[in-house]
């Protein structure tokens, strides 16, 4: 099993909000963590410009803040 492998991919059921998530770097085994996992993008330069591997994580602040306020309107009733 490589790095990127998982035992049980899916901890969450698609019904409730996620309560742990695994949490994958490369070169390091997958770590599983509490909680939903931020929502974030990964920004590469092109080829051409540099050949550094990765990216540049970028949050999507919309996408949490709207988690955030689900997660208001579910605990609301």
């Amino acid at each position: 099993m490589s790095t990127f492998e998982v035992p049980s991919p899916i901890l969450s059921s698609p019904f409730e909000e996620p309560k742990e998530h695994w949490w994958i770097l490369e070169g390091q085994p997958a770590e599983r963590r509490p909680g939903r996992r931020p929502a974030l993008c990964f920004y590469r330069k092109p080829k051409r410009q540099t050949d550094e591997r990765g990216g540049v994580a970028i949050e999507m602040q919309p996408v949490n803040h709207i988690r955030q306020r689900v997660q208001a309107w579910r605990e609301s009733g």
